[in-house]
């Protein structure tokens, strides 16, 4: 079997100890590692919900020095839109920071 399944993974920390009222309530803010192709798609996604996108990291387009900058900022969701090879690294530096993370990953069974 050749064929590669699409992975939802959303993890959230600060969201379990809320009620859904609340978590509906809330204005949602992001913070974007990776500007490509797919972040096109994400934003898209973001502006339909409402929500604000508070800062970008990216290596070759951000004003941003450095990823870890990128935690300067606050907000409630990371949204990781950078090559695969990279996702771990931003994964843990998300959950260091106790941020909710929002990935799509393909996975080969």
């Amino acid at each position: 079997m050749n064929q590669k399944t699409r992975i939802f993974i959303v993890i959230f920390p600060d969201f379990m100890n809320k009620n859904k009222k609340e978590i509906m309530m809330k204005k949602l803010t992001f913070g974007v590692v990776g500007a490509g192709y797919i972040f096109q798609k994400h934003k898209q996604a973001i502006d339909r919900i409402g929500g604000r996108i508070v800062q970008i990291y990216d290596p070759f387009l951000s004003n941003l020095q450095q990823v870890e900058h990128l935690f300067m900022y606050e907000f409630d969701w990371l949204v990781i839109c950078s090559p695969s090879n990279t996702h771990y690294k931003y994964l843990k530096m998300g959950l260091q920071n106790n941020k909710n993370l929002k990935l799509y990953e393909f996975i080969q069974p």
